[in-house]
This record gives C-alpha cells, sequence and structure tokens, in this order.
C-alpha cells in the first residue's frame, strides 16, 4: 500500500493535499481495498458547505454504502466529476485521478488533528492490518 508523504491523513482512512487556502480530499489506498469494487457515488456539487467531520457523498458497492466525511471545513470549490462515470479511479488512482472533491478551507487549524504518512502506516498497522508492509 502507498501513503504520499506530503498528504495528511484522518483517523477514518482520508486523505488531505493542501496548497495555500485550498485542500483536496479523497479515500485512502487503505480503505479503498478494504471497500472494494465500488458501483457509485454522489458527491456534494459545487459550493456546498462541509463542516469538519462533515458528510460530503456516499460511496456504494453491490452490497453496502459508506457514508463520505471530510476531516477539515470548508466549501466545495470542485467535485471530481469524472468519478461519476469512473467511478475505478478511486480503485486504481486514489491520491491521482480518484480524488473526491476540492475545498477552500476555512481554517487552517482544522489541520491539526490530521496525521503524516508515517503515524498513519502506524495507525493502520495497531489495527493489524499491515503485518509486515514497509511501503
Amino acid at each position: 500500500m502507498i501513503f504520499p508523504s506530503d498528504l495528511k491523513y484522518s483517523q477514518d482512512h482520508s486523505w488531505v493535499r493542501v496548497d495555500e487556502d485550498r485542500a483536496t480530499v479523497g479515500i485512502t489506498d487503505f480503505a479503498q481495498s478494504w471497500i472494494g469494487n465500488l458501483i457509485n457515488i454522489d458527491i456534494f456539487e459545487d459550493g456546498s458547505v462541509i463542516e469538519p467531520l462533515g458528510l460530503f457523498g456516499i460511496l456504494e458497492t453491490s452490497k453496502v454504502s459508506f457514508e463520505l466525511y471530510s476531516p477539515i471545513g470548508g466549501t466545495v470549490i470542485k467535485r471530481n466529476d469524472k468519478l461519476l462515470d469512473q467511478i475505478t479511479l478511486i480503485n486504481q488512482e486514489p491520491y491521482e485521478g480518484g480524488w473526491m472533491i476540492v475545498l477552500r478551507m476555512r481554517d487552517i487549524q482544522d489541520l491539526a488533528n490530521l496525521m503524516d504518512a508515517n503515524a498513519y502506516k502506524k495507525y493502520i498497522k495497531n489495527w493489524g492490518d499491515l503485518e509486515g508492509s514497509d511501503e
């Protein structure tokens, strides 16, 4: 599994890429591998206001739906509409083509509760899910 060092990670397995006052949000490689094959995504529209830990969409598999929560608050300035037709991008490229939304952040302090890549690896390894992984 891959965990890019330039991202921040949440305990609910989402990632954040910060660029000035903008933050791109998606789910981690760990999350997509655990969820498996996706069949649908519903993501909030541009202009939607998201609170920290607020719902921004729903992922569906053939058996279950997963709610998507943003680890930071802000206003959606762009959603990844490619996912509506190419949902497999989430499984194939969780950190590139599989991003979900871009937010204009309201409070940079929202990032304080997020982990760096090493801390996130330790976090999921403590679950016993990455025994022996050194990526």
